[in-house]
């Protein structure tokens, strides 16, 4: 297989790591390796962006509005693995509502979140906001929910309440 020395890094590659340029006679590639040249064109794309912040932004905003689908493929495909069918499906497991409470995805904030377990990554389900963040306060802790879902249940406060205030009764009838 042919090979090629990229000018930037100066490693032997492959020809198929350099990028096609039909321009270049003695081979049809590139000068600088793949690696290289995706490297340098981000140092240029950010300096660019440094110096016309106010056009990036427009340029930015304008491409998200009008390609709010491919925001939201890439976003779940980078953050948790998943494309937009794959969220869809599970969607649609849940019978279009959030897996814990019920609520549908137009009644909660930005829709239903996709939960995860963060230390394995593996995609749990789809939960509106607040249950979402509920989770996430109570550390996705098995036992501190089972031990939350015991308080509600038996509150031993309202019985030291509910004495104090028989307590109280009774001294006002003396």
């Amino acid at each position: 297989m042919a090979e090629k020395t990229c000018k930037l890094c100066g490693e032997t590659k492959p020809l198929d790591r350099f990028h096609k340029a039909p321009h270049n006679k003695t081979d049809g590639r590139q000068a600088r390796c793949k690696p290289c040249a995706h490297a340098a064109g981000k140092e240029t794309n950010a300096k660019w962006r440094s110096k016309n912040r106010e056009r990036a932004r427009l340029t930015s905003n304008a491409w998200n509005a009008a390609n709010v689908d491919k925001r939201r493929e890439r976003h779940l495909m980078f953050n948790f693995g998943i494309t937009a069918e794959i969220y869809d499906a599970i969607l649609e497991l849940q019978n279009g509502c959030c897996a814990i409470c019920g609520t549908l995805p137009e009644e909660s904030y930005k829709g239903l979140a996709v939960d995860h377990d963060h230390e394995t990554g593996r995609v749990r389900g789809l939960l509106c906001q607040r249950c979402n963040m509920s989770l996430g306060l109570l550390g996705d802790s098995i036992d501190t929910l089972s031990t939350a879902i015991s308080y509600l249940e038996n509150s031993r406060a309202s019985s030291v309440v509910e004495s104090v205030n028989k307590a109280a009764s009774v001294l006002e009838v003396a």
